[in-house]
């Protein structure tokens, strides 16, 4: 089967991560795929990296660049239409050519509104978790899965004790929650010195959230180190609890799904799709919002011996957000969309 894959911009965050794991999954799986995107921004070279077919549209701006891809798309090509996201969604919606819609977020009421008729003709709708899936009617769950990761060395517990955070630098993701739960976590470990290691930065993120985030950190007495974006990888070697604090439904949790790979002890909220990605019984999940549950969770982790629980989550990782995972899923999703679609494609 041909496929068209169709970014809605040119910059690499989550959603075009799984963009990328998809079209790879894909070619591996036998299809020929190719990547449709602007010419500007970070995904063409992502391909590139990942040996993919791109097929670069003009477009100044994102605005400019959603006209080309509309004139793209009305030419008839005989290959599955995969729209990653809202925008490329739309952009589809007079295509000749069978279609698949993947939202990898809540769609805002306007949003809603306007995808309705792309919703009504998509083959399938896409969602990253059954919990996403329970808040969108009629979509389908395919679960985001991770590149392969492995297992950390032990990190010793020494004077001074590592707690990690990987993503944006906003509200959303709970920082200031974060940053508030550290001063906690070092009155209940008076012995230790403790460490916040940041591996994200306020890039797209609105400024009044930037701000209260910022002013968070600069309050907390923990010692504050920013590594910028760089891999993720650099925060689960080194830290002794990674911690998800998001105040927001997360459609799934990358974050949480790649510490579960390395080995890395965990805290997650309760918001979204975090505790459906660590497991109903895995223990340390604290209510989203809550400073005090967040510091004794934290705290608690830091004080046990957490092996059985690291290990019972890479055995998870593996069944269900591995690469192998992911592919097994992603083919039975595609032969079940080929078999709908037999005689188009």
């Amino acid at each position: 089967m041909r496929i068209q894959i169709v970014s809605g911009h040119g910059e690499v965050s989550g959603g075009e991560q799984m963009l990328l794991r998809i079209a790879t999954a894909s070619a591996e799986l036998g299809h020929r795929v190719v990547v449709v995107g602007p010419r500007w921004g970070e995904l063409r070279e992502a391909c590139a990296e990942h040996n993919l077919r791109y097929h670069g549209l003009p477009g100044a701006s994102r605005r400019s660049y959603a006209g080309y891809l509309v004139r793209h798309l009305l030419v008839r090509r005989d290959a599955l239409v995969w729209a990653n996201g809202a925008m490329p969604a739309l952009a589809a919606t007079l295509t000749p050519d069978p279609l698949v819609v993947h939202l990898h977020q809540d769609l805002s009421t306007a949003q809603a509104a306007a995808t309705a008729l792309v919703r009504a003709r998509a083959r399938a709708l896409v969602v990253p978790s059954h919990n996403m899936q329970q808040r969108i009617p009629g979509s389908v769950a395919l679960s985001n899965w991770t590149r392969r990761l492995a297992v950390r060395a032990p990190v010793p517990r020494g004077d001074t004790l590592t707690i990690g955070f990987v993503g944006r630098l906003s509200l959303d993701k709970g920082v200031d929650l974060l940053a508030v739960a550290l001063d906690e976590v070092a009155t209940a470990l008076p012995k230790h010195r403790i460490r916040l290691l940041i591996a994200g930065d306020d890039r797209f993120v609105p400024q009044e959230s930037a701000s209260q985030v910022a002013f968070a950190l600069g309050a907390a007495k923990a010692e504050i180190v920013r590594l910028g974006w760089v891999d993720p990888a650099e925060v689960y070697r080194q830290a002794h609890v990674c911690v998800v604090p998001s105040r927001w439904a997360e459609p799934f949790g990358l974050v949480a799904a790649e510490a579960m790979a390395v080995g890395c002890p965990l805290v997650v909220s309760d918001a979204g799709a975090l505790p459906e990605v660590t497991g109903a019984d895995y223990p340390f999940v604290f209510r989203a919002g809550d400073a005090g549950q967040l510091s004794e969770t934290v705290a608690s982790v830091l004080t046990q011996d957490c092996s059985e629980q690291t290990s019972a989550l890479r055995v998870r990782w593996e069944s269900e957000y591995s690469p192998d995972a992911g592919r097994r899923r992603l083919g039975e999703l595609l032969a079940w969309i080929a078999a709908s679609a037999s005689g188009v494609l």
